[in-house]
């Protein structure tokens, strides 16, 4: 791991207050990650250290406009080269800096302090890397011993340790936190037709969290022997029960970038205009909570300094009541800061970014909304979604969707399936909503085609009426 100078929180604080003489708003982030990847097939294995990201970028404020600069470097002399951006940015006059000795560290003293840590009970370094090699072996053999049709059984195993920093005037926020993810990918082939599936799961632990059950393999086993006697659907509205994880996708779909409050301020996201108005059934309920649960997503505080104490409520009985925001955006379109300012890295620009995005569970369950549907679908596997926030258009693609007749599965499996639609409409057309419920924990999230973040999403069953393709 990165070894982290002892002094690192004081030299960020005594850069801060020299910068507070100069500018307003004035912060410092720094940022470590690293890891390392294994990857275990019947036919290779591979492993991985993850690229190493560390250092420091500090954000100030002149006239209503923010500057950043950025270093790899955690040497505070040279942090001067990015005093003397920012000044230069800011179109400032250069001034020769106080040496650290001089500095009066009359803020620093009022900072409040906290720490905060990854819940670990086997911490990822004191396991063997041998140990972690045979958790992969044992996946993959363990489906190719199943399944004769299984070609190629791949199991994946990967860890990351962050280590951030938040200094500002009022506060020092220091987070270290623990990711884990363990995946199972199986390609199967018989008669000529190949299809892949895979199930997996993504957790702020130690190497308690890692692997997969076998009961769960022997799941995408069978939905994999399923999918490969798969017909194609007609394509039509339907009525539709969606599992959590495809309810999850078209959560994060249908009002993640929706109502990221910087594509609002671009006049990209039509949510803008409806805050404050329905947009979903009474039924819905939408939540953003980096918090909730152990999921790797969970951070205490995002990149601005700002803290993760509850979640964010953006829909309540169907009506857009907020989005969720970074500082720029929120103070230029007089709405609340929430925890959502996330940079891909130390050398990238904050975005309002989603973190956990689902739907609230309801009062209902699988079995009572599988059985209201004379003629319609069960949908599951989500593989790929994309949106038009200005437009509010959805496209969620799922890998399976089993037929139901008469209140009943009939046991026939069409793949694959296109949702598509009107946000409005879809989420107006959501009539019921279980009490099972459940995280999908294998997202990420670009901004656009670049700037990658972690996010999951998740939520309960629904039943919808949806025009499937």
């Amino acid at each position: 791991m990165n070894i982290i100078p002892m002094n690192l929180k004081l030299s960020l604080q005594q850069t801060v207050d020299r910068l507070n003489a100069v500018f307003e708003n004035v912060s410092a982030l720094f940022t470590s990650v690293e890891g390392l990847r294994i990857q275990v097939s019947n036919r290779e294995e591979t492993f991985s250290s993850l690229e190493p990201k560390c250092g420091v970028v500090f954000r100030v404020m002149r006239q209503g406009r923010f500057f950043e600069a950025a270093t790899s470097s955690l040497n505070p002399e040279d942090w001067e080269s990015c005093r003397r951006d920012l000044m230069r940015m800011a179109d400032l006059p250069f001034t020769k800096p106080q040496a650290l000795s001089e500095v009066v560290l009359t803020t620093s003293k009022n900072r409040v302090e906290k720490t905060f840590e990854t819940k670990v009970r086997l911490p990822l370094e004191q396991v063997p890397l041998q140990e972690k090699f045979a958790l992969c072996r044992d996946l993959s053999s363990y489906a190719v011993r199943r399944d004769s049709r299984i070609v190629n059984a791949t199991a994946l195993f990967k860890e990351e340790f962050i280590e951030e920093i938040f200094v500002d005037s009022q506060k020092c926020l220091h987070q270290k936190l623990c990711r884990v993810d363990t995946l199972v990918l199986l390609v199967l082939h018989e008669n000529g037709n190949s299809i892949q599936i895979w199930d997996g799961e993504s957790l702020a632990s130690g190497f308690e969290g890692a692997g997969l059950g076998y009961e769960r393999i022997d799941r995408i086993i069978q939905d994999g022997n399923l999918l490969l006697k798969a017909e194609r659907l007609v394509p039509g509205f339907y009525d539709c029960v969606v599992s959590p994880a495809v309810s999850g996708m078209i959560a994060h779909e249908a009002f993640g970038h929706g109502a990221e409050t910087d594509m609002m301020a671009k006049g990209r996201s039509r949510g803008w205009h409806y805050l404050g108005k329905r947009v979903g059934s009474p039924l819905v309920n939408m939540l953003d909570f980096a918090r909730h649960s152990d999921s790797m997503t969970l951070f205490f505080f995002d990149h601005e300094g700002f803290e993760v104490t509850e979640p964010t409520r953006i829909l309540k009985e169907g009506i857009l009541l907020q989005g969720i925001s970074d500082a720029y955006s929120a103070s230029l379109l007089g709405l609340p800061k929430t925890p959502n300012g996330r940079r891909e890295s130390y050398e990238r620009k904050t975005y309002s970014r989603m973190t956990n995005t689902y739907f609230e569970p309801g009062e209902q369950s699988l079995q009572e909304m599988i059985a209201t549907i004379e003629n319609g679908v069960l949908l599951d596997y989500p593989t790929n979604g994309m949106e038009d926030p200005k437009q509010w258009g959805i496209q969620v693609e799922a890998l399976m969707a089993r037929e139901i007749k008469n209140g009943k599965l009939t046991g026939l499996v069409y793949s694959p399936i296109i949702i598509t639609g009107y946000v409005p409409d879809l989420l107006q057309s959501v009539s019921m909503v279980s009490k099972e419920f459940a995280i999908s924990t294998l997202g990420m999230c670009g901004k656009g085609y670049k700037e990658w973040v972690k996010v999951h999403d998740g939520g309960p069953w629904l039943k919808l009426k949806a025009r499937l393709g």
